[in-house]
């Protein structure tokens, strides 16, 4: 009977520390994806944690039941293994497992396992080790409320460790970081191709990818792809993608914070700079106009330090702030609409939506004279003629002709989840717009959703909204609200809770016939049109929130 016992409380005890470690793993591995999301960033990270109540319920609860049942079946040392609290004891690893496992298809964003990630998990690993023999010495000493307390304290840990070991690798990053930064460091002075920096809160990228499009033209030309534009991410371009047949290196910078932009110019020093403009993007990190004016003219500073030119979109940036700037700086090339207050350089007349792109009429500067310039590209959306009009500002003062730039811009392709449209015969035609949202890219994709209409069909707009607005969420969202229910019959709104403002302005304006349907998930409105849109209607999918922001986290 004793060998019996001995073999069953063997495998009872390899079964118990097998699930445990399970545990520890996957919720640790479930987590890590938020954290990779937040740029491993601590303080959003824990923000997050705290925002989407991801703590541990249910193996927490099953956990309190088994040390009731402890305490009125069981004694301290038992002499014959007390299966009640055991078995509940695994029953709750087991919960915890199974709601720390991915599920199939669920992630938008899926983890990424880099070497970063391995390090902060192997560390993750080790402390949640060292608690659990905390536990076994907690056991040994027959305290009930301390052991209780410790293993309902346990499924909380995960979070906290993993930040915890973020942090204690640190200084390991920044060292790894070093290198690879003189590394891309050396390699950018062997190369030393033609740098043009694009910074600013919206429309950094399709100026990116408008510009790079007509230096191709005349020479290789590399771009940071996507939305890349982080110390890292450029570093990682630099070493892996540059080599000495590009002539021309277009590279998006992101301001996250004071300093950003600055340590960018050190690794991409460039020889011409465009600010696109400074708004309301990203005020949930800024807190302030000024400060986000402050983080985006970094780039204009290092021009003006090197006698380099900057070209700023001045109707897309506060004349208050801009002001002093270009009193200080003579090298800023101004751009902007007819109503600027400035001195313009390239003014952006009028344009065009129609369902085949945008024609955009300018006045440029050429050789210090100025001349008319009309040119079509095939996009959608108002706001791109402004990112155009930059784009091609800074075509000009690198040297291209102006017939040159008027024939890349007629073979520009569409930018991918950026008002792209397609059309299809057996479908409705979608207007993808969802990598992001901004105040003005959102009003103006709303106005291009109004040209794109068919005469019997239906305009449908499925959207979470916009995000990291601050103080500004509830006037932007209202505004939006109000200028969609003017043009869109169905509002299909992801996570109604953060969308109230959007909600009500949307009901001020639209039309008796208008729909109005909310879901928690983007897939339960992808799956409403599916079903329901119309080849003749026009579906506009305006932005599309990481799992940050959608995820239901029931731990």
């Amino acid at each position: 009977m004793n060998t019996e016992i001995i073999v069953f409380a063997g495998i009872s005890g390899f079964l118990f520390m097998a699930a445990l470690l399970a545990f520890v793993y996957f919720r640790g591995l479930s987590l890590m994806q938020y954290l990779q999301q937040e740029e491993y960033d601590n303080e959003r990270f824990l923000k997050w944690l705290f925002r989407a109540r991801a703590f541990d319920k249910k193996a927490s609860l099953i956990t309190l039941l088994a040390f009731i049942v402890w305490s009125y079946f069981g004694d301290l040392n038992p002499p014959v293994i007390n299966l009640g609290f055991y078995g509940l004891l695994l029953t709750a690893l087991v919960v915890g497992i199974k709601t720390s496992l991915p599920k199939k298809n669920s992630a938008k964003i899926p983890l990424v396992t880099t070497p970063r990630v391995q390090r902060i998990l192997y560390v993750y690993l080790l402390l949640m080790g060292f608690y659990f023999a905390s536990l076994l010495l907690s056991f040994a000493e027959g305290n009930i409320m301390a052991l209780m307390m410790a293993f309902v304290v346990f499924f909380q840990w995960p979070p906290f460790f993993l930040a915890a070991s973020n942090f204690v690798l640190k200084p390991v990053e920044e060292f790894i970081n070093r290198r690879y930064l003189k590394s891309a460091r050396e390699k950018m002075n062997d190369l030393n191709p033609i740098i043009i920096a694009i910074a600013g809160s919206y429309g950094k990228t399709s100026i990116k990818n408008i510009l790079s499009h007509i230096l191709s033209s005349m020479a290789p030309t590399l771009a940071t792809p996507a939305s890349v534009n982080t110390e890292m991410g450029i570093v990682r371009i630099i070493r892996e993608n540059l080599t000495d047949k590009y002539r021309y290196f277009v590279v998006e910078m992101g301001a996250y914070g004071a300093g950003s932009i600055k340590r960018l110019c050190q690794l991409t020093p460039p020889q011409l700079g465009i600010i696109s403009s400074v708004g309301v993007a990203h005020m949930e990190r800024f807190k302030s106009t000024e400060k986000v004016f402050g983080a985006k003219f970094e780039l204009a500073d290092n021009l003006a330090e090197r006698q380099k030119t900057v070209i700023v979109n001045a109707s897309a940036i506060p004349a208050a702030l801009l002001r002093p700037h270009l009193k200080k700086n003579p090298k800023v090339m101004v751009c902007g609409d007819p109503d600027t207050q400035f001195y313009k350089d390239f003014t952006l007349k009028k344009y065009h939506q129609t369902d085949k792109g945008l024609t955009i009429d300018l006045e440029v500067s050429v050789s210090g004279k100025k001349q008319p310039f009309q040119v079509f590209v095939p996009l959608f959306g108002q706001h791109q003629a402004a990112n155009v009009m930059l784009a091609v500002a800074a075509a000009v003062k690198i040297g291209l002709p102006l017939e040159v730039i008027k024939g890349a811009l007629k073979t520009l392709p569409q930018i991918r989840h950026r008002l792209e449209v397609t059309t299809s015969k057996a479908g409705p035609t979608i207007v993808d717009d969802a990598y992001n949202s901004n105040p003005t890219g959102f009003l103006s994709a709303l106005d291009a959703l109004s040209v794109l209409k068919k005469p019997h069909g239906r305009t449908i707009l499925v959207s979470p909204g916009m995000v990291e607005l601050g103080k500004e969420h509830h006037p932007q969202h209202l505004k939006v609200g109000e200028r969609a229910g003017e043009v869109v019959d169905v509002a299909l709104i992801v996570g109604p809770r953060r969308m109230k403002s959007f909600i009500k302005g949307f009901q001020s304006t639209a039309g008796k016939e208008a729909i109005l349907k909310t879901f928690s998930r983007q897939k339960a409105a992808e799956d409403w049109v599916l079903k329901n849109a119309h080849p003749e209607d026009v579906v506009l999918f305006e932005n599309n929130l990481p799992d940050l922001y959608e995820s239901e986290i029931r731990y």
